[in-house]
């Protein structure tokens, strides 16, 4: 059978597109308009160790993490009605049964009436970044406590744009108010005079402390 240049072009064109999809460090899938999964490629099958049977449609929500199902399948039902690009992060279960964090996004292909026709999606593995966001909330929780048993504030000065940063205690200490916006500048003419009232103050409550104390032995 004698084949045409142009069914080999089209022949080789579907290769190089099969071999794409799935060879890419990306898990991909696609999607109906009507919300229906129908592919997921050679990679996220390997990583949850299933079938295309086992997760299409709406089967794959089998292999999201309890705790967000609910949240998962909401926005991607508000997406369906909308049209919108979806996002949501999840814990998807890996072969093995562990949970690791995920990054998902789909966005609409239409025909030229503005029709959805499909969904693309592709999905990234986000665990790492999540431990590490999560390691400097508990870090941020660590210094806060710190701070406020030993009653000593820190601040941040980023020089090139003058921003201070400060900690809550700081903000306690020095009695502003977080509410009215960021904190002065360092050249701010109410900035120095409050420091130094503040801690004067504190200063001289504890040398009174400390004499009260040095008398009532002495007595």
């Amino acid at each position: 059978m004698k084949v045409s240049p142009t069914e080999v072009d089209q022949a080789s064109t579907k290769i190089e597109e099969w071999l794409v999809i799935h060879t890419t460090p990306a898990l991909i899938h696609t999607a109906l308009p009507d919300g229906n999964i129908d592919f997921f490629n050679r990679r996220w099958l390997e990583y949850l160790g299933l079938t295309l049977e086992d997760v299409q449609g709406w089967r794959w929500t089998a292999v999201i993490h309890p705790e967000d199902v609910a949240g998962i399948v909401e926005k991607w039902r508000t997406s369906l009605a909308t049209g919108e690009p979806f996002e949501a992060e999840t814990r998807v279960r890996r072969a093995d049964g562990v949970f690791r964090w995920f990054l998902h996004r789909k966005v609409a292909l239409r025909d030229d009436r503005g029709k959805i026709v499909r969904w693309y999606g592709s999905s990234i593995d986000i665990e790492d970044r999540r431990q590490a966001e999560d390691a400097l909330r508990r870090s941020e929780a660590y210094l806060a406590e710190a701070q406020r048993l030993s009653h000593t504030g820190s601040f941040g000065w980023n020089t090139s744009t003058g921003e201070i940063f400060w900690s809550e205690e700081t903000y306690r200490i020095t009695g502003f108010d977080r509410s009215l916006g960021r904190p002065w500048t360092w050249c701010s003419s109410e900035f120095i005079p409050t420091i130094l009232l503040s801690f004067g103050k504190r200063l001289i409550e504890r040398r009174r402390r400390e004499l009260t104390w040095i008398l009532s032995i002495a007595y």
